[in-house]
């Protein structure tokens, strides 16, 4: 409702369990089987159930391709609030260091090291587990945009289970 306004009927089944929304492919006879977006069925999983690489479609598909799939466009769920990422939490981006800045920080998990009082500090998981991750992305890109901040910087997903899908969303973001 927040999105869309009055203008469309909502259904809402409350929390999603998995966060992120569906992996998609792309299974034909002509070509290989194609990644059209990454979610939580990973490219792992599917190699064991198709036995065969999966190709991936391009990181956008706005320069003149056709999209194929929802969720390929080079912006998506992007908040107002400027999205920045960090590479972890030891480092300060320029943005951060240079200005008084309002800054709300997502951190993967409540094991990084404690920010300042300045800085309204979420974590995504207790333990750092991508599946809870992916879970709370979206709720808390949402919260933090709602605070009226200057700048929310996120650090970037480490390797995991549902990186790929992570790191996509969060590009389509920033």
């Amino acid at each position: 409702k927040e999105c869309f306004g009055d203008s469309i009927c909502i259904l809402d089944g409350g929390p999603s369990s998995l966060g992120i929304e569906s992996t998609i492919i792309q299974l034909s006879e002509e070509h290989p089987a194609t990644l059209l977006r990454p979610g939580s069925i990973t490219r792992e999983q599917l190699k064991e159930c198709l036995l065969e690489e999966l190709s991936s479609v391009g990181p956008d598909c706005q320069d003149g391709k056709q999209i194929i799939a929802p969720g390929q466009l080079k912006k998506h769920y992007a908040p107002r609030t400027p999205l920045y990422f960090m590479e972890s939490d030891h480092e300060a981006s320029p943005i951060e260091t240079s200005k008084n800045l309002r800054i709300g920080k997502i951190l993967f998990s409540e094991q990084e090291k404690a920010c300042d009082e300045n800085t309204l500090t979420y974590f995504l998981s207790a333990s750092g587990k991508h599946d809870e991750c992916a879970k709370n992305l979206y709720a808390t890109i949402r919260t933090l945009d709602k605070a009226q901040l200057d700048l929310i910087v996120i650090e970037k997903p480490q390797q995991g289970p549902i990186f790929e899908a992570l790191y996509d969303r969060l590009k389509r973001a920033v």
